[in-house]
């Protein structure tokens, strides 16, 4: 075994992907309440945390829709991450202010709007809440839509609501299904409240007693001014038409490329590729794999392949990352990869591509000059990478590894058919 096979197998074992656990997504609406104890202005959303750290909330968004669809108003955008965080753990979004909504509950919330100012309010008869953001960290408020429900980690639509709601997954898994009949609590101290979890509103939700119940202490009640009057957070709310806002081309992410490497000892059924993106970074993963599938365009001076990674070989691991496996080569030469943003920060993509699974075309050229990257999460986001400004060792007839390349300063390849 020569010493470059050596290596490039314990790059690979090193590389095993180990999928972390994410910032604020794997929760659900809790509670709607609007009208406690007969005074409208007393509402509350309660979330609940399904798993462990799910605290890094700041900059998620609460958003009412109206019943048909025509308008939309961002309640909150929240200023905090929350203070604890565990399975089962709550945590409360109130309204008008925290004297008016102790008074009603006994509670002190984590976070306040003024539901007293116009078009700020829940309405208790009819509509859809919607909370969260896109991706797997939350993005920055201005680079998202909150008119579109499909970027948010949770909608519920009520009283019979008949406009759009949530029917993409995301990186939350969550869909509304079939609007609740219920109105968002009975105006005085019964709450529309969850009792199962199918992704369906209507099997979902029902009146109950109302248990708001706060995170714990840590958080100072904060009053936050509407939203909207902020141009930076991308307001106005205007209700998105259709499940894709835009023709134009989806954003794109520049990244720091840490290896990419291309072997070709005896021929295509020998060659292997690895492309390793590390950084730390505020790159987010925006899209969904599992349902829309993924594509990689890979292009080593004249030479260029496009791959196809369908939606049928992703997996959502406990929602809270991305994988994707192909051993027998069914789909072709991509085996492994992998899209994660870790607890500390460090966003990372990942792919294994293998001459055994399928035709490979990345050859090592004797010497090579540059290899460029974008990978594209379908319906989502592009991240585009390149070798230019990294170390070059080896690089001749066999092997072509090029390591802590920086991000470029745009796509050198295009996106794949």
């Amino acid at each position: 075994m020569s010493r470059l096979t050596v290596v490039l197998a314990t790059l690979l074992a090193l590389l095993a992907p180990v999928l972390s656990r994410a910032t604020f997504h794997d929760a659900r609406i809790n509670e709607v309440m609007s009208g406690i104890g007969g005074t409208t202005g007393n509402q509350f959303v309660e979330i609940r945390m399904r798993t462990a750290l799910q605290s890094a909330v700041a900059n998620s968004r609460l958003t009412w829709f109206n019943c048909n669809f025509t308008s939309c108003k961002v309640l909150m955008q929240v200023p905090f991450n929350v203070a604890n965080n565990g399975p089962n753990l709550t945590w409360l979004m109130g309204a008008p202010n925290d004297g008016a909504f102790f008074a009603a509950t006994g509670q002190h919330a984590e976070f306040y709007w003024n539901s007293t100012a116009p078009g700020m309010s829940i309405d208790r008869t009819c509509g859809m809440i919607c909370w969260g953001a896109p991706g797997l960290s939350v993005p920055i408020p201005t680079t998202w839509d909150p008119g579109e429900p499909n970027n948010y980690v949770d909608c519920v639509a009520y009283g019979g609501y008949t406009g759009r709601a949530k029917t993409i997954p995301g990186a939350s898994l969550a869909t509304s299904g079939t609007p609740d009949t219920d109105p968002a609590g009975d105006g005085m101290a019964m709450s529309l409240t969850r009792v199962a979890d199918t992704n369906n509103n209507l099997t979902d939700f029902q009146l109950a007693a109302m248990t708001p119940t706060s995170n714990g202490a840590g958080n100072v009640p904060t009053q936050t001014s509407d939203p909207c009057t902020q141009a930076a957070n991308n307001c106005p709310c205007t209700p998105a038409t259709t499940t894709t806002t835009s023709t134009l081309p989806p954003p794109q992410h520049e990244v720091a490329t840490h290896i990419f490497l291309a072997k070709n000892p005896d021929g295509p059924t020998a060659r292997k590729v690895l492309w390793l993106v590390t950084e730390m970074s505020a790159n987010m993963v925006n899209g969904n794999p599992v349902t829309n599938g993924a594509t990689l365009n890979l292009k080593l001076d004249a030479n260029s392949q496009c791959f196809s990674m369908p939606a049928g070989g992703w997996s959502n691991v406990d929602g809270i990352g991305f994988k994707y496996a192909d051993p027998m080569g069914a789909n072709g030469p991509i085996k492994k990869a992998q899209i994660k943003r870790t607890p500390a920060g460090v966003f990372q993509i990942k792919v294994i591509i293998s001459g055994k699974n399928g035709a490979v075309n990345i050859v090592p050229p004797n010497p090579g000059t540059q290899g460029d990257m974008n990978f594209h999460i379908n319906m989502g986001d592009q991240y585009c990478g390149s070798t230019a400004g990294g170390a070059l060792n080896p690089n001749d007839a066999v092997t072509f590894k090029a390591k802590n390349a920086p991000a470029p300063a745009s796509c050198n390849v295009t996106l794949c058919p």
